[in-house]
Formats: C-alpha cells, structure tokens, sequence
C-alpha cells in the first residue's frame, strides 16, 4: 500500500532563484529497498518569475528508473505544452539538474511537474522537492495544497512489482523472452499492467525492437488486449528537453510486435517504451513475455538496463 504525503496548503516565494526544501514535500526512504514513487505539484506565477525545481534524494541511490515530466498550460482550459525529458536514469541521486520552466508561465497560469518509477536505495535519506523562481521578481510564485509524494515498498504493492536487478546484453535480432519481464496469467482472468524499459547501445546500427504478448496460448476472441505505448527512438537523458515520448493507443487479439528505431551513436544515450494496458484473457492458461533484441545483428551489443521494471495486477470488470 502507498504512503502518501499530500500538501496541506499553498506556499509562496518571491525575489529568489536559490533552489530550497519545499516546506512539506519530504519523505523519507529506508536504506537497501526498492521503492515505487508517484509524486506530483502544480504551481502559478507570472511571465518574468517562472519556476524551476528539482527532485532530490539526500541519500545516496543504486538505481533509479522514473519518468519525469512537466507541463505548462491552464488547468481549466484546452491545450498546454508538455515539457519531459522521458526517463530520468542514474546511479547517484534522483535529479542530475534543477528543471527549468520559462516562457510560458503567465498570470493565472498553472503548470506541474512529476516523477513516477523505480528507485533503489544505498543509505537512507529524505525525497524531496526544491523549487524557487527561475528569475527573480517581486511577484509570487506559488506551488498548491494537493500537491503530494507518495511511496511504497516493492514488497508491500498492490499487484505485483518486478524489477530487474542487472543488465541484459543482446548481439542478434532474434526476438527473445527478457528473462525478467514476465510473469504468469490465468484463463479468463482480467489485468491491467505497466512497465518502463530502457536500452541503449554505444552503435545506432543495431537498433532495437520489442514484442510483449501472452506466450504458449492460443490466441481466441476471449483473449483482448487495450494498450497504450509511449515510445522514443533517441534522447540523451543528461542534455535533452522537450516532449521525447509519442503515445499511441492499440487494440489487438493477436500479439503485438513495435520496433523502435534510431538509436544515437553516443554511448550515453539511450531510449525507452512504457507500455500500459488492460488484458482479458481466454481460455486457457498464459504467460506474459516481454521479448526484443537488436533490430538488424551487430557485434555491438544492444543492452536492456536495471532497473527496468514491470507492474501487474488482477483485477475484477466493475
């Protein structure tokens, strides 16, 4: 079960740009435990002050895998502008840099931002959000009551949470079960799933391609799949800025096949998919497989990162 930490009231600041501890968004984490963390704020200022803002851990992390975004628009309104870096990954802390949001923020405009994913911590510490003014001015930026962190214990999740704890190297374009990503499904049972996976390779020639499905069933009219994709063919996590993921919305009977395409050549970059779905399956027994390799054979390896992580749940049609 999460623990949430949820915002009692607003809190202003002005004529500052020095990053501080927000004065209710902190929690803190045990040492040596893999959590799944969900933590959101909304804010409004005016065009001159902006905001920026940083997630931060004063512990010290293993790993981390979150997807982290930001958005500039009127709340009430139709529109707004995304602004995400698509996974944050790390083995130090949570933030490698405050985020910066300008330009779009005009009076009574509201905007947030978000973490959501896999941390696993080495020594104990607090999560916490910093934010001040971008540029400094004598008018208010404020970030809302309501805005929360929440927290659980890969043990304690409703469902079930996977994680993989060690990298998996690939040199072919055979597709092939990961040999974490998967878990066990019952006939004529409902779930609903997500998952975060991230690859990288130091070669664009490789490529990579993916495939999740129920495996050594047959596939009938019971058995449905609804699925949603986030995807991305290249970023670089430390430098890159702007709405990196493209969403796509699937329903299928038969098995599912995306290939992701045009890795970048630096050896630090690396891309993602973030699949999210509901599943009905048939009549018979299954197993959920998450499969990819290289999309064309190269000598250099495509790897499949931890934490790479995957979250299911059985669940009953309302």
């Amino acid at each position: 079960m999460f623990s949430v930490l949820i915002k009692q009231s607003d809190e202003s600041r002005n004529t500052t740009t020095t990053l501080t501890d927000d004065g209710e968004l902190t929690i803190p984490l045990d040492a040596g435990t893999t959590y799944f963390v969900d933590c959101a704020f909304t804010f409004e200022g005016n065009a001159t002050a902006d905001i920026k803002y940083a997630w931060v851990y004063t512990g010290t992390i293993t790993r981390s895998l979150l997807t982290e975004g930001s958005l500039l628009s009127q709340i009430t309104g139709a529109g707004g502008s995304g602004d995400g870096k698509g996974p944050s990954y790390n083995y130090t802390n949570v933030s490698a840099a405050s985020r910066a949001l300008a330009g779009n923020n005009t009076a009574n405009t509201k905007g947030g931002g978000n973490i959501r994913g896999v941390i696993v911590t080495n020594s104990s510490g607090n999560l916490k959000l910093q934010w001040s003014q971008n540029t400094s001015d004598a008018g208010n930026v404020t970030v809302h009551g309501g805005s929360y962190l929440s927290k659980c214990k890969q043990a304690d999740m409703d469902g079930t949470l996977i994680v993989k704890t060690s990298d998996t190297s690939r040199t072919n374009n055979t597709l092939t079960a990961d040999p974490d990503l998967v878990f066990d499904t019952k006939a004529n049972k409902k779930y609903i799933g997500e998952m975060m996976v991230l690859y990288n390779s130091s070669s664009n020639t490789p490529d990579y391609k993916f495939e999740f499905k129920d495996a050594g069933v047959t596939i009938s009219a019971g058995d449905t799949w609804n699925c949603i994709l986030n995807t991305n063919n290249a970023f670089d996590p430390a430098t890159s800025s702007g709405t990196h993921g493209q969403w796509r919305e699937a329903a299928f009977v038969s098995a599912p096949s995306v290939v992701a395409t045009s890795l970048s050549s630096a050896s630090t970059s690396r891309s993602f998919n973030q699949p999210m779905w509901s599943h009905q399956m048939g009549g018979s027994d299954g197993q959920f497989v998450y499969s990819w390799a290289q999309n064309t054979t190269n000598a250099v390896a495509s790897v499949l990162r931890a934490p790479s992580w995957l979250w299911f749940q059985e669940v009953e049609q309302a």
